[in-house]
């Protein structure tokens, strides 16, 4: 599949170009609050609201040139939405049902710092593998129904954002929030739940809070 080989092309244009750089690579942590949004073809008298769920992951960077780093974030990222309907004699949509989806998620980031390290933009893509698909009503007796067979399985975005990293002793602490939109199609040519249509993009803000430890001798 063509969505699936992108991520290892990348990673080896990446090594090659870094290989003569020095040997200076950062590993950590983190987690936050990703804000997630569909878009698409609602049906009639049906919306999309967002959903919001907690993604943390791993990183690893390594130093390319003095002020760019290439950074591979691993990590578990949850999307969805809510699903209102409004019918004709309601002023406002009321919320029907709740979407999850959850995904394992390998943002690729060029990561280019400034203010003498402490602040930082970044731009890159975001290879997404789907995990699971739910689809609840908000009744307090409503069954949770298995929808994964109804989204595609790959998702590719762009990701880009902007932080901090303070250093603390060793460590750094990392601040960053980070804008991520879908570029295709995630729902399945069988999708069948009828408050989802044939075109669904995603699309989220993240607010992250990470732990960073370098390794080697730069900065």
């Amino acid at each position: 599949m063509m969505r699936a080989r992108c991520l290892p092309l990348l990673l080896l244009l990446s090594l090659a170009v870094a290989r003569e750089a020095p040997a200076q690579f950062t590993i950590g942590a983190f987690g936050g609050l990703n804000s997630a949004r569909l878009s698409g073809d609602a049906p009639d008298d049906y919306s999309y609201a967002g959903k919001s769920g907690f993604a943390f992951g791993l990183i690893l960077e390594h130093q390319i040139t003095d002020d760019v780093w290439l950074s591979v974030q691993p990590m578990i990222l949850p999307r969805g939405a809510g699903i209102e309907f409004k019918s004709g004699d309601e002023e406002e949509p009321q919320k029907v049902a709740d979407l999850s989806l959850s995904y394992f998620a390998v943002p690729v980031l060029a990561k280019f710092v400034t203010v003498g390290g402490k602040v930082y933009v970044i731009s890159g893509i975001n290879l997404s593998f789907l995990t699971g698909a739910n689809l609840k009503g908000v009744e307090d007796n409503a069954e949770e129904v298995d929808v994964k067979d109804s989204f595609e399985s790959v998702d590719l975005a762009v990701d880009f954002g902007v932080g901090g990293q303070l250093p603390l002793g060793r460590v750094k602490i990392m601040l960053e929030a980070r804008y991520e939109q879908g570029l295709f199609n995630i729902a399945g040519d069988d999708i069948s739940e009828d408050a989802l249509r044939a075109r669904l993009r995603s699309s989220g803000l993240q607010l992250l809070v990470g732990v960073l430890l370098p390794l080697g001798g730069g900065r």
